[in-house]
């Protein structure tokens, strides 16, 4: 009776064109690295052809990664030469990582200005060019704004510790005195970082879209206000309005 048909062992080694499919690139590709030695095949079949293992789909995979990294094949055939081949492979995919993580986050910007952009022209319905450059002036220059107000929301706060430790200070010991002398310097602190921050932000007249620094400091000082607007007359048509704020420097 004659012993039943035994599977075949699979091969550990693959074809140049099972290693092509595995790794997603040409058979040309893979004949010309071997060419190049780049990659060359593991064992050859009795007839000649190519064979390759999985450590030659590890490398062939790590080939196609540098050349995605637009390295050329020479550079790659000298760090794959070097005896710290792995470091060297290792430092550059994290400098791709920190280059790729600095592009994601200016995109994010970038998108966040553009949805701030088209929430603005969406509220605002006016499709006139001035409308549209104040706007466009005003998100391109948002992170600086934030910026500018932040520093003035923390010299506030130390202002406001300053004039709380003062109080505290008279109230346990009874030198009022030296409370007096510290209010005086919190108040001559709060009107330096007004100032400060009057140099810093220009404003856009909705009405003839000047852009213009508040000059008169008591109209500054003592006008109304909103997060984003400051209630002043333009130079330039002389209306008194909520003016928007934007990023500036005073003008010399």
């Amino acid at each position: 009776m004659s012993e039943p048909n035994q599977p075949k062992e699979a091969s550990p080694f693959l074809t140049t064109g099972e290693i092509a499919k595995r790794c997603g690139v040409t058979v040309r590709t893979v004949q010309y690295y071997d060419q190049r030695h780049i990659l060359t095949p593991s064992a050859q079949s009795e007839g000649g052809r190519r064979l390759y293992t999985e450590e030659d789909v590890k490398k062939l995979r790590l080939v196609t990664y540098l050349r995605s990294l637009e390295l050329s094949l020479d550079h790659i055939v000298r760090v794959l030469s070097e005896d710290n081949a792995e470091k060297v492979v290792e430092t550059i995919v994290a400098e791709q990582i920190r280059v790729l993580s600095g592009e994601i986050r200016e995109k994010e910007a970038r998108l966040r200005e553009a949805k701030d952009f088209l929430a603005a022209l969406r509220l605002r319905g006016d499709d006139s060019f001035e409308s549209i450059r104040d706007m466009a002036s005003v998100v391109s220059k948002k992170k600086e704004m934030r910026k500018i107000r932040g520093l003035l929301l923390a010299g506030g706060v130390a202002v406001d510790a300053v004039q709380i430790a003062a109080l505290i200070y008279a109230v346990l010991t009874g030198r009022w005195p030296v409370f007096a002398a510290a209010m005086a310097a919190a108040c001559a602190a709060a009107l330096a970082l007004t100032e400060w921050y009057r140099k810093r932000v220009l404003y856009i007249c909705p009405e003839c879209h000047r852009v213009f620094t508040a000059v008169n400091r008591r109209e500054f000082l003592f006008s109304r206000h909103t997060p984003k607007t400051r209630k002043l007359t333009c130079p330039g048509c002389g209306k008194k309005s909520f003016c928007v704020e934007t990023a500036g420097e005073e003008e010399p």
